[in-house]
């Protein structure tokens, strides 16, 4: 990823020096800049399945689709059960192939993009049942909040 990330469509011709921010913001600054180029949260194909105090989510991407990811509130597992992912996380890029399993620490934010069809899961210790409030328990959106303050400074500069 370059060290500036160009806003020309929201910001007029100001630029972001992303040297100065950590993977986590950068990350949220894609996130951000996504929701507001998108205007909408496009829903991926997901399957919840809960058994015996486990709880798996498995998302369908398509191939060239780029997501970020909910943040995590405890460590789990993840599977990459086809496909070709590269993933951006707090610690840095990483490309995967399926099948691929790999321990998620809890907190962390990831953006992915997918380079072919990907069917993504992870899985969690619970004891709840219904899917809306195991989400609640497990998962929290990004506080982007510190970006809608960064672009009013930069746009009243």
């Amino acid at each position: 990823m370059s060290d500036i990330f160009n806003f020309p469509s929201l910001i007029g011709d100001n630029n972001i020096d992303l040297s100065q921010y950590s993977m986590r913001e950068k990350i949220e600054l894609m996130e951000w800049a996504m929701f507001q180029m998108a205007g909408h949260v496009t829903e991926l194909p997901t399957t919840h399945k809960v058994f015996g105090g486990m709880y798996v989510r498995e998302l369908t991407i398509p191939e060239g689709f780029v997501l970020t990811g909910k943040i995590h509130l405890e460590d789990h597992f993840c599977m990459l059960m086809k496909g070709d992912l590269s993933v951006m996380t707090d610690e840095g890029m990483k490309r995967i192939q399926a099948p691929c399993t790999f321990e998620a620490k809890a907190g962390i934010k990831k953006i992915g993009f997918a380079h072919d069809d990907v069917i993504f899961s992870t899985v969690h210790k619970t004891n709840l049942t219904d899917i809306e409030e195991i989400e609640k328990a497990l998962f929290v959106d990004s506080d982007l909040t510190w970006i809608d303050k960064l672009m009013v400074a930069i746009c009243q500069q």
